[in-house]
């Protein structure tokens, strides 16, 4: 549950950019051979200690810079209720057509499970063909907690995946939740059902969800001025390149955060770009390009003004931070290694430093 609301909130908080996702990737501190459908020559992947990072940044000055920064939000109770309703979970009655239900999923051809058919926690809206003809009227009926056999052929021709097309299927599907409407009330037996510890009546979720809130304003108006100073300082800055193997490190952080992401719409990163209408290998290759300049100027500077993390300050970093975010610390470390860990608080402290040392400008319409 406690996820659940983190997601829909995504981007204020801070995890998705510590790479949260799937499992450590081993190409971090390997090879990496591609990013997508090509191919290029292997090169050994360096971490971002292992570079000196002096020899290719220049940085004349990074105290007093000016930056902007939009106000700090303000929320009524009108907010505060609109958020609790989206986040109730209803389970007193079946799915029907218009519902917005929150789904497991997994698709066999003869009994072994084809790629693509898979997912955990998807959303679905019912009656609107997101998905081949059968799955959706096949839920329209399932109560909450029910699994349900689903024998289903796709389309023939299949444009998505031709391979496909035309074959005969079966979906096990269990329905987890229904999300909540306008016209949903709220009961006490209702939240007392979602199985949260932190709340079992709507008087608690509503004050979950305030403090939740609460949370991520505050987190969002240091992230404002974070990413403001940031701008400053990397127009301030000049990388005159980015050594080769830094370069597949940041591309493998990328693939992986991109993989995982995919991987929530049952599909593989190319297909998964491709619906944005961009290129897998030129995305990553133009993130993983900026990301590691970036990385390069924060290092210089914890360098230089004794910012780097201590084995001591991670700890403590770690703990803070999977408090601020109703996490573990154990489930925090399952997905990133102690290099990504300290250089991603190393990062903040050093942005941190540059606002407290910086010129802000509160802006209330800042040009993204």
């Amino acid at each position: 549950m406690k996820k659940r609301v983190a997601l829909l909130l995504a981007g204020v908080l801070a995890l998705s950019v510590m790479g949260g996702c799937g499992e450590k990737q081993e190409e971090d501190k390997g090879q990496l051979q591609g990013t997508g459908g090509g191919s290029q020559e292997a090169v050994e992947a360096v971490p971002l200690d292992d570079v000196k990072v002096e020899d290719y940044v220049t940085l004349t000055e990074y105290k007093g810079l000016a930056f902007e920064y939009s106000p700090k939000y303000e929320f009524d109770e009108n907010e505060v209720d609109e958020f609790t309703l989206s986040v109730y979970e209803v389970r007193d009655r079946a799915a029907q057509n218009g519902d917005t239900v929150n789904i497991d999923y997994v698709g066999k051809q003869d009994g072994v499970a084809f790629d693509g058919g898979t997912a955990s926690g998807a959303d679905l809206a019912l009656g609107t063909g997101q998905f081949i003809d059968g799955f959706e009227d096949g839920l329209v009926g399932v109560m909450p907690g029910e699994t349900v056999e689903l024998e289903l052929n796709f389309p023939d021709p299949y444009e998505h995946n031709p391979a496909m097309s035309g074959a005969a299927v079966v979906f096990t599907v269990t329905l987890n939740f229904i999300y909540s409407t306008e016209d949903t009330v709220m009961t006490d037996e209702g939240v007392a059902a979602m199985g949260s510890e932190d709340y079992t009546t709507v008087q608690e979720l509503k004050d979950f969800c305030r403090d939740y809130m609460t949370r991520v304003v505050e987190s969002q108006y240091r992230s404002g001025r974070q990413d403001g100073v940031l701008q400053a300082v990397m127009e301030a800055a000049e990388v005159s390149e980015v050594p080769e193997g830094l370069l597949m490190t940041y591309s493998a952080r990328i693939l992986d955060s991109l993989t995982y992401e995919a991987a929530q719409y049952g599909m593989d990163p190319a297909t998964y770009m491709a619906y944005y209408k961009m290129d897998l290998d030129a995305y990553v290759a133009a993130n993983a390009q900026e990301s590691a300049k970036q990385a390069m100027v924060m290092k210089y500077i914890a360098n230089a003004e004794n910012l780097n993390i201590s084995d001591e300050e991670l700890e403590e970093s770690l703990q803070a931070y999977a408090e601020e975010n109703w996490t573990t610390v154990e489930e925090v470390r399952a997905v990133n290694e102690n290099e990504r860990l300290r250089e991603y608080f190393m990062t903040n402290k050093v942005l941190d430093f540059l606002v407290e040392n910086g010129v802000g400008t509160e802006v209330q319409d800042i040009e993204e």
